[in-house]
């Protein structure tokens, strides 16, 4: 990555609860004005605190497609649901 830049940059430490801070970094992260730096370089990947959750998704993620190929073998049509909104209740 280039350290040469068209426009001038700041360098900021930004602290935050862990609730809002996905939201918060996503929402930068959307105006491209932000230039993310890994403050965990020398941490192993296994020792992160978001490891765990990323590994359930990646299983999860597996688990649905398993069911889809599933679905394709028996020629069955996967629909969305009428109304999404029912389901969280």
């Amino acid at each position: 990555m280039s350290q040469l830049r068209s426009e001038d940059m700041t360098l900021l430490q930004v602290m935050m609860p862990h609730d809002q801070g996905y939201e918060t970094i996503s929402k930068l992260l959307e105006l491209e004005m932000v230039h993310y730096v890994d403050l965990n370089r020398n941490v192993m990947p296994n020792n992160l605190p978001f490891t765990g959750l990323l590994k359930r998704a990646e299983e999860t993620s597996k688990k649905i497609e398993a069911i889809e190929h599933i679905y394709d073998d028996y020629a069955v049509p996967l629909t969305a649901p009428a109304e999404i909104g029912k389901l969280n209740e």
